[in-house]
């Protein structure tokens, strides 16, 4: 084969490769903002029935205005934080929204004008997760979206019409400003009384349970209680006046997770997990919900610091637990015969004594679940001690309950 032509074949894979990692990273991108537009809709349809705290500060020597809110789940994780500063001619507000971090910024700039109109900017930035080769952040600045307007006197400041631009974005900006800003106005608001939110007067069976942290579902409907496993129970005896939540000490006494459904506070059944407390996380040991985008299924993990216990999976039918799973033994079953069937040299050093760790779950409204199994010898030093693969499952309901349908299994690239 001529040179030249072996040099037009190698420059060619060279730009395909490049332009299928680029496609791929913008693919993934879009998927991002829109599962991030998604949830914003999802935070603003439950506002109304989230904890809102509010604090107003004047500033007379400036004639500035500022005012700081922040909307809470029951559980207590925060859905969006907003800081208002306006004078007489100026209005800046910033609002931040949350899905266990920061994922979505909105920052908006009003300015009247000498001869009565306004000038409007708006800054709309997604966070996410991103990996360029040289960076990688779950927080990166995935996209920018600007709008800039002039109002006439009288006119209406709504930007509704106004065209999105598109704006270069440097990935490796991260949230880390816009999460310590929202950290210092939640902090600001911990011993607060928030002056609207659901009743704190008993209702359904909330004695019965107390929520966990990051756990409740997209639309705010549902989210995961924790009790100790008795009929009566004294919470102060279960209380962690240190780190705040309520937990038990498992070598002593095993707890229950439920599923509650906020509306009515009602438990509709037990998830099949024994997490200890109320907090996501205990030195090593922690609790991992996901849910699809349309809170209709769930997956609990809980976690040691070297593998999993649990990896239970519920579904909700018309309001109603239609039934739990425990993937876990699965999972490591069809980790180890893909192991098996590729002759992978881990598990032929090894066999079946990894550790196994769900790492990720991934809850798709169609009823399929992604995991990634990792297995591990720990603290093992030589090559061929660990594996990672992907799992997929559809999760259907039968007869008996639920039922994992086997899909395709892979390593993790």
């Amino acid at each position: 084969m001529p040179s030249r032509l072996k040099k037009c074949i190698l420059l060619s894979l060279v730009f395909l490769l490049f332009a299928f990692d680029v496609f791929g990273r913008h693919t993934n991108i879009d998927d991002q903002v829109k599962a991030i537009a998604e949830r914003y809709n999802d935070i603003e349809m439950q506002l109304g029935r989230s904890l809102h705290y509010l604090s107003a500060i004047d500033e007379k020597a400036g004639d500035i205005r500022e005012t700081r809110q922040a909307w809470l789940n029951e559980a207590g994780d925060p859905l969006k934080v907003s800081i208002e500063e306006k004078g007489k001619e100026d209005r800046n507000l910033t609002e931040i929204f949350f899905s266990d971090q920061v994922i979505f910024v909105l920052e908006r700039d009003e300015k009247a004008l000498p001869d009565g109109s306004t000038h409007v900017s708006e800054s709309r930035k997604y966070f996410g997760n991103i990996d360029t080769g040289t960076f990688s952040s779950d927080e990166a600045l995935l996209r920018e979206l600007k709008k800039d307007a002039l109002f006439k006197p009288g006119d209406s400041l709504d930007t509704m019409h106004v065209k999105n631009i598109d704006a270069s974005v440097d990935h490796n900006v991260s949230s880390e400003n816009y999460q310590q800003k929202a950290d210092e106005i939640l902090e600001s608001f911990m011993r607060a009384t928030p002056v609207s939110g659901p009743s704190a007067k008993p209702s359904g069976d909330s004695e019965k349970y107390r929520l966990m942290q990051q756990t409740a579902s997209p639309n705010g409907r549902y989210a995961l209680g924790w009790a100790p496993n008795k009929t009566q129970i004294n919470w102060k005896d279960y209380a962690d006046s240190d780190i705040g939540g309520f937990s038990v000490d498992t070598d002593k006494e095993k707890p229950k997770n439920y599923v509650v459904d906020l509306n009515t506070h009602r438990i509709l059944g037990s998830t099949g997990c024994q997490f200890d407390g109320t907090r996501k996380r205990y030195n090593h040991r922690e609790n991992i919900v996901a849910w699809s985008p349309n809170s209709d299924i769930f997956i609990q993990t809980t976690c040691w610091k070297w593998y999993s216990d649990r990896c239970c999976v519920g579904m909700l039918k018309e309001s109603k637990l239609a039934g739990v799973i425990d993937l876990l033994d699965i999972a490591t079953r069809r980790a180890y015969g893909f192991l098996a069937s590729r002759k992978d040299n881990a598990f032929k050093k090894h066999g079946r004594d990894f550790e196994i760790t769900i790492v990720s779950t991934v809850v798709h409204d169609n009823g399929v679940i992604d995991l990634e199994v990792s297995g591990e010898i720990p603290k093992a030093l030589e090559d061929d001690s660990s594996f990672t693969v992907t799992e997929h499952f559809r999760i259907e309901k039968s007869t008996s309950g639920l039922i994992a349908v086997p899909l395709e299994v892979s390593y993790t690239l």
